[in-house]
């Protein structure tokens, strides 16, 4: 039995989203026969790293400061600063990334995880001192290489995101039913006042009168409320996870964070969540890739001007990117912009289905060059 490599991987990992904690598990499926990896939170953990190797997972996790009033030279993984890059350039580490990626676009508000100088400089030394960088997509290049030296602009290489391979990683036959899933982050959006007439029951009362019943599959607390519920068909939650949802004050806050944490720790399999839909419309990344490694047509919905074209580039056809993304001053535009996708899927799923597959297979051949490659890097 080859011995396999021991590396610290940052990653979010066992957290209240259930796209972080997702792609923690499908980084480690697709290393398991070759890697041992010893799991760093990005936000916790001090980045002490004992082995020689380092490899930043799959996520947005080279992005800006989350407290730009408090923090503003800080990056999404707080602890990768100057001290820690020259700790690791001292020790010889070898640095690479699999699958990251940024949310920070060029014209960050203050909202956005915007990049202070500082950050940027410690992006560049990070680009710098790391053997490849393999990103998720050619704009997350284009953001991260603009801070870097031109000698280490060879370093960046394409790499999808590895939850668009769920079905291969975990072994699951894709299935598919009278059902569409769709996520959006709505738990202050809708209110008891305007969940009545809110636009996506405009949504739903189309898709019931095609045969279709509508699942609400959040990823996180900042999804959902009791009201979000009431414009949908059912989600995939049971009845103890949904009296968390209903209590007082429910929301992004820590208590609720680790009681979602909790919940998609206990799933027997988080991947097979996406998994037995018809169609899927979502805005996280993780709301619309997952399904998508079930062959499922699902419309990428988000307004995030670096994540949005990726679902043209992964899958090369536009019916995969939303005419109009979701945003809630624009939710009636959104939802027709949906209705009219529906119409579209419905009329061509199969062949849809087989262009989703055969995409997925080119996106499978550049992993398996990248992952050799790594490997080989990596010694």
């Amino acid at each position: 039995m080859t011995k396999k490599t021991a590396v610290d991987l940052l990653v979010y990992g066992p957290c209240s989203n259930a796209g972080d904690v997702l792609i923690h598990q499908t980084f480690n499926a697709l290393f398991k026969d070759s890697l041992d990896t010893k799991y760093r939170h990005i936000r916790a953990d001090k980045l002490g790293c004992p082995t020689d190797k380092v490899v930043i997972g799959p996520g947005g996790l080279l992005s800006g400061a989350y407290r730009t009033e408090t923090a503003p030279d800080e990056l999404v993984i707080r602890h990768l600063n100057a001290k820690t890059l020259n700790a690791w350039q001292k020790a010889g580490k070898k640095i690479f990334c699999f699958g990251s990626g940024t949310n920070t676009p060029f014209d960050a508000h203050k909202n956005a995880k915007p990049f202070s100088s500082v950050s940027e400089q410690n992006i560049a030394k990070l680009a710098h001192l790391a053997t490849r960088l393999y990103l998720r997509g050619s704009r997350d290049i284009l953001r991260l290489s603009s801070l870097c030296a031109s000698e280490d602009s060879d370093k960046f290489v394409f790499q999808p995101c590895p939850s668009v391979f769920l079905d291969r990683l975990f072994d699951i036959k894709p299935e598919t039913s009278d059902r569409i899933a769709i996520n959006f982050p709505l738990n202050t959006a809708v209110t008891k006042e305007n969940v009545a007439n809110h636009p996506l029951k405009r949504f739903k009362e189309y898709a019931n009168a095609q045969g279709l019943k509508v699942y609400f599959l959040d990823n996180h607390p900042m999804d959902i409320n009791p009201y979000v519920l009431e414009l949908c068909d059912g989600t995939t939650h049971d009845e103890s996870v949904l009296k968390i949802v209903a209590a007082d004050g429910f929301g992004a806050s820590s208590e609720h964070n680790k009681k979602f944490q909790d919940v998609w720790m206990d799933y027997e399999s988080l991947p097979a969540r996406f998994n037995g839909y018809r169609f899927a419309f979502g805005t996280r990344l993780h709301s619309f890739l997952p399904f998508m490694a079930f062959n499922t047509p699902t419309v990428f919905l988000s307004p995030n001007e670096i994540r949005r074209p990726m679902g043209i580039e992964y899958f090369q056809h536009a019916a995969f990117s939303a005419a109009v993304p979701w945003s809630n001053a624009q939710g009636q535009e959104a939802v027709t912009s949906m209705i009219d996708r529906l119409n579209y899927f419905m009329a061509h799923e199969d062949r849809l289905r087989a262009h989703i597959q055969e995409q997925r297979e080119r996106l499978w051949a550049i992993t398996q060059v990248n992952k050799a490659d790594m490997l080989e890097r990596l010694g």
